[in-house]
């Protein structure tokens, strides 16, 4: 045999054994590793990023819309919204 085969040989060798090398990815610990590194990058935006960041107003409402939702639903929104503006002035922010 001449010395291009051999190498074409060996190549198909190299390739048959990778191809019973088996690599377990647990998709759950994919998802989770990304929907982690997705909230990291919530929070470091809210808390040194967002352009609203100097407006007052709760906490959360830096880092999702929910807030709006939770006054509608939550029985009490108007009674809420009227202690935010005592508390926090003419506009303070109720989602991002």
């Amino acid at each position: 045999m001449d010395d291009e085969t051999l190498v074409w040989q060996w190549i198909i060798e190299q390739l048959d054994e990778a191809r019973h090398v088996y690599i377990h990815l647990n998709w759950v610990s994919v998802a989770l590793a990304v929907s982690g590194a997705y909230s990291l990058y919530i929070v470091f935006y809210g808390l040194f990023l967002c352009p609203t960041r100097h407006i007052p107003g709760p906490f959360f409402t830096r880092f999702t819309n929910l807030y709006p939702f939770y006054l509608t639903f939550s029985g009490d929104g108007l009674e809420r919204v009227r202690r935010l503006h005592q508390k926090y002035g003419t506009s303070p922010i109720s989602g991002n």
